[in-house]
């Protein structure tokens, strides 16, 4: 599948069927937040993160703005270009005056790129948290307020159309659920309950219908997966976290925080053919309903991509009917 990564299943196709020499892939820490294997891990420890700022800022009588950034989209419009837009106007909305002369009020900002695809394309948003000196949460929320205007001119300036819908702030006493949410950290049995309105989906669930053959949700993962190679998710405002007492851990550092890191399998020689690519919740889903690991390969050695799948579906169907402890 075009852009995909997970846990590459590989080996030696045999004559008569089946395979040998199977091996396991792509287990090792990336830190990238496309990697379906690193990407959940990375999310969960820049939410502990933000829950902890949101703590910090309680304690020093901050109030804590939800803002979400957004622009009008239409079907058809490739997703690369819109991403370029929306982060050169959020650049320029921040160097505007307006936004300058509040900054001695605004303690510290984290910032959060999201994308999802539905019924009128692609649509990326931007949600920012500001911790705001102010007496009552009203008066922080007329302080933010007041760069509606700042954001829909910095829009336009980038060709973008901002409504009133592009602009909504509210009380951010939830942000931590929002704000380190990177679409590849779903997991399986969250996936339904996430899709946005007009049935948006998110890249993760494009990547896992993808898996499941829907052509189209494969080319639109490949899109997502070029348009953000390179660019950051979440970023904390200069000095923050360390005001916070949160340390600065890389992404790579945080993927090996959640758990211990998984070591890949040593590589053959020469590449071995691929058999299958397995998403990171079928992975870690399989995991915890009692994987192991002779048994995935016996299974791919008999029948390869069938065989996995026979198999992680009798590892579901054994843990529905008595689940581990």
């Amino acid at each position: 599948m075009p852009g995909a990564s997970g846990v590459a299943v590989r080996g030696k196709p045999k004559e008569g069927g089946g395979f040998e020499s199977v091996q396991l892939g792509n287990l090792a820490i990336c830190g990238s937040h496309l990697c379906p294997c690193c990407g959940p891990r990375v999310a969960e420890v820049r939410r502990r993160e933000v829950a902890h700022i949101l703590e910090w800022a309680e304690g020093q009588g901050l109030h804590p703005v939800f803002l979400t950034l957004t622009t009008s989209n239409k079907r058809g419009q490739p997703l690369a270009p819109m991403v370029q837009a929306q982060k050169e106007a959020l650049r320029v909305w921040k160097r505007d005056r307006r936004y300058v002369e509040r900054r001695s009020a605004i303690e510290g900002v984290v910032s959060a790129f999201e994308t999802t695809h539905g019924g009128n394309g692609w649509h990326p948003h931007f949600h920012l948290l500001l911790l705001v000196k102010a007496k009552t949460m009203g008066r922080a929320l007329r302080l933010v307020a007041g760069l509606r205007a700042v954001w829909v001119a910095a829009a336009k300036a980038q060709g973008l159309h901002a409504g009133r819908a592009g602009f909504k702030a509210e009380a951010g006493h939830r942000a931590a659920e929002y704000m380190a949410k990177w679409d590849l950290a779903d997991e399986v049995a969250k996936a339904t309950a996430k899709e946005g309105k007009d049935n948006g989906k998110t890249p993760s669930q494009l990547l896992r219908r993808g898996y499941e053959g829907d052509t189209n949700a494969a080319h639109l993962w490949a899109e997502y997966e070029r348009a953000m190679r390179g660019k950051s998710v979440l970023r904390f405002s200069p000095g923050l976290r360390a005001k916070a007492g949160v340390p600065d851990m890389s992404d790579q550092e945080a993927a090996g925080e959640d758990g211990e890191a998984e070591r890949p399998e040593e590589a053959p020689r020469d590449r071995l053919p691929l058999i299958d690519i397995l998403p990171s919740d079928l992975w870690e889903e399989a995991k915890a309903n009692g994987l192991d690991r002779d048994d995935f390969k016996r299974a791919a050695k008999e029948d390869g991509r069938a065989g996995i799948r026979a198999y992680l579906a009798d590892l579901r169907e054994a843990a529905a009917f008595h689940p581990l402890e």
